[in-house]
């Protein structure tokens, strides 16, 4: 087969001709010339080097080069890389956010006087040094002192 030929057919047919009855004329002419070689269409455009750099001749590669690929797949290769980053450091995160939610069950857990801070020898305790009953005189004490002090009473 003639590869520079079937190339030039297949460039009218294909390439913007605005002329649809020779497009067709010239496709059919290019279908009689697979059927001459008993080969397909496609197996003509795709299975022989020599009509693939003809249509490249006649009109231009749209598919991408060598370099382009190679290009290409270094930026896929990169992605890649940053897609694993991305996965350890979602994981890292997991870990934090549910190593947090256990001390904040843990905390809530915990009785309110211990969840603010204040240490179990308090007192709070009625088993620490200041008894339950002093802490109760000691409250007493507070609020005759407020009410007094609201009503004007000077010591």
């Amino acid at each position: 087969m003639d590869a520079q030929r079937f190339a030039e057919l297949w460039a009218g047919a294909d390439a913007g001709n605005g002329n649809e009855a020779e497009a067709v004329g010239k496709f059919r002419l290019l279908r009689r010339m697979a059927l001459a070689e008993n080969r397909r269409v496609i197996d003509c455009l795709t299975g022989h080097e020599d009509t693939v750099k003809a249509l490249d001749a006649q009109i231009g590669p749209l598919r991408p080069g060598e370099d382009e690929i190679t290009k290409l797949q270094a930026a896929l290769s990169q992605r890649e890389q940053e897609a694993v980053r991305l996965a350890d450091s979602l994981t890292q995160a997991r870990r934090e956010l549910a190593q947090a939610q256990q001390e904040l069950s843990q905390v809530r857990q915990r009785p309110a006087y211990q969840a603010a801070g204040v240490s179990s020898f308090s007192a709070l305790d009625c088993d620490g040094w200041i008894s339950g009953r002093l802490l109760q005189f000691l409250v007493f004490v507070a609020v005759l002192l407020m009410i007094a002090a609201s009503c004007g009473v000077r010591f």
